[in-house]
């Protein structure tokens, strides 16, 4: 019995005091591996210079992701068209809604994708009800420039050696810009020297197109609500936050803002512009 007893009271005595050792030893792994992961954490070494093979896989993805980006709903705030924009123009939000519900622009969906030359491109235009007129290709708006043969500018838009563009327009909103010559410049600035078009949705449509005799629609640069890419999805028409950019969007990783923005503004043109097949008999080979 009083063994027993004598056990009972060593272990109660040592009970309190096993724990604060535990505690203890607790404590102390925990202060020592903080030390490890502080230490390692400042003098760690690691590669930061991207291999090529690298860099193409951010490359990639970052096209998927803009794809991806460029797919969801105008109206949507994780996708390319800035909010903001639409709330303070009514009229370009109204073209969106109208051509996302087949209201507008519907001409455009029947227009088959695919590698078009100037010719049977036109022939599909005119089958679908399109009208057309050709005018000097413009190079600037401020000061007023056109697009000359040899790759030059003028202010005459009278030139005989002016470079021409057809519009094409339907009553329904749509309209196809043809630059059947391409743009030929000589000073390597623009984006697109190849023969292409694009499609469009006008801002102001004439609903009653040539049913009353006048064929003078608008087809202005101020007039065109936004373009249209192969698959049917509405981008602005230019790659800037004033025509309805999204710049906000959040980069892939390892991807600074600017240069994704970048790759969101070239990419989204490079989506709207068309290539046209075309048999030219003079091709002009700028210096690069």
């Amino acid at each position: 019995m009083g063994e027993k007893l004598w056990g009972r009271t060593l272990f109660r005595l040592l009970l309190p005091n096993s724990l604060f050792i535990f505690l203890l030893l607790s404590l102390s792994n925990q202060i020592l591996n903080a030390k490890i992961v502080r230490d390692f954490a400042s003098n760690q070494v690691c590669s930061l210079s991207e291999t090529v093979s690298e860099k193409k896989g951010r490359d990639i993805r970052t096209i998927i992701y803009i794809w991806k980006k460029m797919q969801r709903p105008f109206d949507a705030i994780d996708g390319i068209w800035d909010q903001g924009l639409q709330k303070n123009q009514a009229q370009l939000k109204k073209s969106l809604e109208e051509f996302m519900t087949h209201k507008r622009g519907q001409s455009l969906r029947k227009i088959k994708p695919k590698f078009y030359s100037a010719d049977t491109l036109n022939s599909e235009l005119e089958s679908l009800g399109f009208i057309k007129k050709t005018v000097p290709l413009i190079a600037s708006f401020k000061p007023a420039r056109w697009w000359l043969t040899n790759g030059s500018r003028t202010d005459n838009k009278n030139h005989p050696e002016v470079v021409p563009m057809t519009i094409y327009l339907h009553k329904d909103g749509s309209m196809v810009r043809v630059k059947h010559q391409g743009i030929p410049d000589s000073s390597d600035t623009v984006l697109r020297r190849r023969p292409h078009f694009v499609r469009s949705v006008l801002l102001v449509p004439d609903f009653n197109l040539c049913d009353q005799g006048t064929c003078e629609p608008d087809s202005s640069w101020e007039n065109e609500a936004f373009k249209v890419t192969d698959d049917f999805v509405p981008v602005p028409k230019a790659p800037a936050r004033q025509y309805g950019l999204n710049l906000d969007i959040h980069p892939v990783a390892g991807t600074q803002k600017d240069q994704f923005n970048e790759v969101l503004k070239d990419l989204s043109m490079e989506m709207v512009h068309q290539t046209l097949q075309i048999n030219c008999e003079n091709n002009l080979n700028f210096k690069k």
